[in-house]
């Protein structure tokens, strides 16, 4: 079977699973569908093993684990790596952190991170933002962090509008997430920039609602 064929495969059979797991949790038969999953999972690790393959989730445990029992590994590694630089940090996973951290070793210094809280989304692949804290609150103790706080590409009202969204309503934190709009050169219009849309799209599904919801704003723009 190709690639296609394959990921057709896994997408049918999460799709069935998906349904089943709505029609257990019906009932609050909770115990009934943590088995299924153990057992989805005893199989996915069967096969991946008979097919001598490995996921994403896979490469980053083995190569933490790998790192961790065996010192002279890391100890190369670090040797090869002298500067660590990490984008979007606040997506990481407490393994990926781990990974980062013995990479960086007692190297403070070595270590260059960059990250917003506000922008993460990653939660459903087991993004942890208590690792981006954790690091920030590491950073501070070593004088080491600074906030970018002007923001030069969004008008004034917006930003308020984002920093009024997210004041203890998404992310309650450290570092506080409050931005400030730099002054535009050419100055700034009363025009408003912010419109709040509500749609009543009914007992659509998921796909009718993405269809309905992309037609109302193409219509409204």
């Amino acid at each position: 079977k190709n690639e296609k064929e394959i990921f057709a495969e896994i997408e049918s059979a999460a799709g069935r699973l998906a349904a089943r797991a709505a029609e257990i949790c019906e009932y609050d038969h909770s115990v009934t569908l943590a088995g299924l999953l153990v057992s989805m999972w005893r199989h996915a690790e069967k096969e991946k093993w008979r097919r001598r393959v490995l996921d994403f989730s896979d490469l980053e445990i083995k190569t933490l684990r790998l790192m961790e029992d065996h010192p002279a590994v890391a100890e190369s590694c670090r040797a090869r790596f002298k500067h660590v630089l990490v984008d979007e940090y606040q997506d990481v996973n407490i393994v990926q952190a781990n990974i980062i951290r013995i990479l960086a070793g007692d190297r403070p210094e070595s270590l260059f991170a960059v990250g917003d809280p506000k922008q993460s989304i990653y939660r459903f692949r087991g993004a942890d933002l208590t690792q981006f804290q954790n690091l920030w609150t590491q950073m501070e103790e070593n004088r080491a962090a600074f906030r970018l706080k002007l923001n030069y590409r969004s008008h004034p009202k917006l930003v308020e509008a984002v920093n009024a969204f997210f004041d203890g309503r998404i992310f309650c934190g450290n570092p506080k997430v409050e931005m400030v709009p730099a002054p535009p050169p050419g100055g700034i219009s009363d025009e408003p920039r912010i419109q709040w849309l509500k749609f009543d799209l009914g007992d659509a599904g998921a796909t009718e609602r993405r269809e309905n919801e992309a037609d109302l704003l193409t219509r409204h723009i």
